[in-house]
């Protein structure tokens, strides 16, 4: 509104031009006492202020079109650097997801072996207790036999998570 306004303040000059003009050529014929040139020149002049109005306010309009045309342009530009930047960011987040994936490969990695190492430290801890005459030869054979089950069991766990984690670097 408060442009329309301006527009409106801005393009008075030739409105009021145009009234003063026509008002002079009206009041002149009427002096000459031409009653049919003053009615004609009376509609002339309404119809000329309208037509610079229009004229003006057009021009006006178009400038704006342009000038909003560029904002716009600018608009589209920012709006295409953010993408890329929102790109850029999924791509991040992408890596960020793959090395989550890699870490906890290893970890498992890491934590397979030490849970391999301590059953074999258990069989050879019964192998220790054997010697010691501390439990008999059926308890340590239930031993070795129980920690060679596991041992294989969390040797192929390793073997996968390897496996996995071979898949996640290439």
């Amino acid at each position: 509104m408060k442009e329309r306004l301006k527009m409106i303040f801005d393009r008075i000059d030739i409105f009021v031009v145009c009234i003063i003009l026509g008002s002079c050529l009206c009041i002149a014929e009427a002096f000459l006492g031409i009653w049919d040139v003053f009615a004609d020149c009376f509609v002339i002049t309404l119809l000329a202020t309208e037509v610079c109005y229009t004229l003006r306010c057009n021009e006006k309009l178009k400038i704006e079109l342009i000038e909003t045309k560029e904002k716009l342009k600018k608009a589209e530009s920012e709006l295409v650097k953010v993408n890329r930047k929102l790109t850029y960011t999924e791509m991040e987040l992408e890596s960020a997801r793959l090395q989550v994936a890699r870490k906890s490969k290893v970890v498992d990695v890491y934590r397979l072996l030490r849970d391999l190492w301590k059953k074999r430290w258990n069989c050879e801890h019964a192998k220790v207790n054997y010697c010691k005459r501390k439990i008999t030869s059926k308890q340590l054979v239930d031993a070795m036999n129980h920690a060679e089950k596991e041992e294989s069991e969390i040797s192929d766990k390793i073997v996968e998570v390897d496996k996995e984690l071979n898949e996640l670097y290439n």
